[in-house]
């Protein structure tokens, strides 16, 4: 009963921390995309100006490949590294991936490149969950699953849907879901949706009206009983 509170509350945790990486990253990406539309409005028409846009945009091309070279599992989505340390094959450093996906995710947009937020989002959430892990000195075993906690959640966080974070833990992080993990690796996907709201106006993507919230419930927890008495992974191919 200790442990499984105990996992309850870092499940919470992870949600918050994911949470705030998420609304963080989702802020400096929206900042990247305003400071772009005024230098694209300032340098209209202005050939000089023009010339020293793109002189800066070779340049940020530039800091973006030496930031991929010095940490690669910064590269992509994000999602492949995660499931590859799921499993046990990567190891990539916590606050090294978290610094390049910021500074070079920004970088991106600010020079006008498209950038999706999922991903990074899930591995974002996921590093976050890492560093807890490693400030605590966890084992191996633990971290993967607060780990795999971080990542759900990040996805959560990229678009306010903590049953999308729920139903991508199962999927795509391979892990037997016990009866003392359930719960926890659900609980930050709620958690974390307190967070995006608590600094901005974004709604669900897909909201549900009060009349519906009995009948989704008991479907979560319908589906949350069957997984935590499954003797097997849930694993959906």
């Amino acid at each position: 009963m200790k442990k499984s509170l105990i996992l309850v509350i870092e499940g919470a945790l992870i949600g918050i921390l994911a949470g705030l990486t998420a609304v963080l990253y989702r802020y400096c990406l929206t900042w990247a995309e305003g400071g772009l539309y005024q230098i694209l409005n300032f340098i209209q028409g202005n050939g000089p100006a023009i010339a020293l846009w793109f002189v800066a945009l070779i340049l940020m091309g530039c800091v973006v490949a030496q930031i991929v070279r010095m940490e690669p599992m910064s590269s992509g989505s994000g999602i492949p590294q995660v499931c590859g340390e799921v499993q046990g094959e990567l190891n990539p450093s916590w606050w090294r991936v978290i610094l390049a996906k910021f500074v070079g995710g920004t970088m991106c947009i600010f020079g006008g490149l498209s950038l999706g937020r999922e991903g990074p989002s899930i591995q974002l959430g996921a590093m976050a969950a890492k560093g807890y892990s490693r400030l605590l000195g966890y084992d191996k075993k633990r971290e993967i699953h607060l780990l795999s906690c971080g990542a759900g959640a990040g996805l959560a966080a990229a678009f306010n849907a903590p049953l999308a974070g729920i139903y991508s833990f199962w999927k795509k992080y391979v892990i037997p879901l016990t009866e003392p993990y359930w719960l926890p690796v659900s609980l930050p996907r709620y958690v974390l949706i307190l967070c995006p709201n608590s600094f901005s106006d974004s709604p669900p993507f897909f909201p549900s009206p009060p009349p519906q919230y009995p009948c989704r419930i008991t479907g979560c927890l319908s589906s949350l009983a069957f997984c935590s008495v499954w003797p097997e992974p849930f694993i959906i191919w």
